[in-house]
């Protein structure tokens, strides 16, 4: 019997469906382990350079309301899938209104306390207090805002594409605005 081609290999006509899904799952699986020993190559910067921040010594880029400044500290925030790092700090005493992002973000506290809220309408007495060290994960789409007890800097990391939807507002802002 001569083999056929099925699926871009070679499969034997005695072969049957499990085998051959077998057969797909063990291609997809050595494709996915292969991008997956790829990935570290991936994270790193165009120079290889190990790339660290405290902080003393992050450079603020954008301004944005109540005094607050965000920084793109790694990656690109345009970039739909990519993987990037941000900064934001707020002085003491200041709220951010209440916004989503579409995509997820992982959030550190760096520096002084986050007061974190959730909801479309800011009630400032139900926001959590995260602490130096603490983390949180602002699921994609969920409508929250921040406050600042004493200034307060974060770290977070998200995928591309990314924006700020304002609740008071009728249209999203790009990470400049």
């Amino acid at each position: 019997m001569r083999p056929r081609v099925v699926d871009g290999g070679i499969i034997n006509p005695g072969w049957n469906k499990p085998m051959l899904r077998l057969s797909r799952m063990i291609r997809l699986f050595c494709l996915t382990t292969t991008l997956v020993s790829a990935a570290p190559s991936l994270a790193q910067d165009a120079t290889g350079a190990i790339k660290t921040w405290s902080p003393d010594t992050i450079e603020w880029q954008i301004d944005r309301p109540q005094g607050t400044k965000l920084t793109l500290l790694q990656g690109d925030w345009s970039i739909p899938g990519s993987v990037f790092t941000y900064a934001f700090k707020m002085p003491d005493g200041a709220w951010f209104p209440p916004h989503h992002h579409p995509a997820l973000a992982t959030i550190t506290v760096l520096k002084g306390t986050l007061l974190l809220g959730t909801g479309e309408k800011m009630d400032k007495t139900t926001a959590t207090a995260l602490g130096v060290g603490q983390v949180a994960v602002v699921p994609a789409g969920v409508a929250h805002y921040e406050g600042a007890r004493g200034e307060t800097i974060i770290i977070g990391t998200a995928t591309a594409p990314w924006g700020t939807v304002f609740h008071d507002a009728p249209k999203a802002s790009n990470p400049g605005n």
